[in-house]
């Protein structure tokens, strides 16, 4: 995440980019967890604002999904033992097997800050199981 003028932007400076890429050829022979607090790939943020962009177009905000996304796909792919990805963020829900990685959005205990679902989604946390062969299987808990 980086600061912009107040706010943020989801990516990953050329430092964090170089040491992500030196932790994983380092780590060729392990299966790999992604964490990170914005999606890089999630279909969630398509639907988060109630409104499309006045001429149609979805409206994706670069504070809700990875602007660098392909850029991080494309070290990913350099990369087989990759098999999940983990984020929260923006309080929804979803998985995205893309690339045979498997992306999860994982809602957030506060739902709609305390006040219930957030956009059909109640308050829940995930439980993950991972897997000696490198899957990963997640169950959604309501809080």
């Amino acid at each position: 995440m980086q600061e912009n003028k107040g706010g943020y932007i989801a990516l990953l400076d050329d430092e964090q980019f170089s040491w992500l890429e030196k932790e994983l050829d380092a780590n060729k022979q392990k299966y790999i967890c992604i964490v990170s607090h914005i999606p890089i790939i999630s279909f969630c943020p398509a639907l988060f604002y109630k409104d499309m962009l006045p001429n149609g177009d979805w409206k994706l905000s670069r504070a809700l999904l990875h602007t660098d996304a392909r850029k991080i796909k494309d070290l990913f792919k350099k990369h087989p033992n990759i098999k999940t990805c983990l984020s929260g963020h923006i309080h929804l829900q979803d998985e995205v097997n893309f690339l045979d990685i498997k992306y999860y959005c994982n809602g957030a205990v506060s739902g709609n800050w305390w006040k219930g679902a957030f956009q059909d989604f109640a308050p829940a946390y995930a439980l993950f199981d991972f897997y000696n062969d490198g899957s990963v299987e997640r169950k959604m808990t309501a809080y």
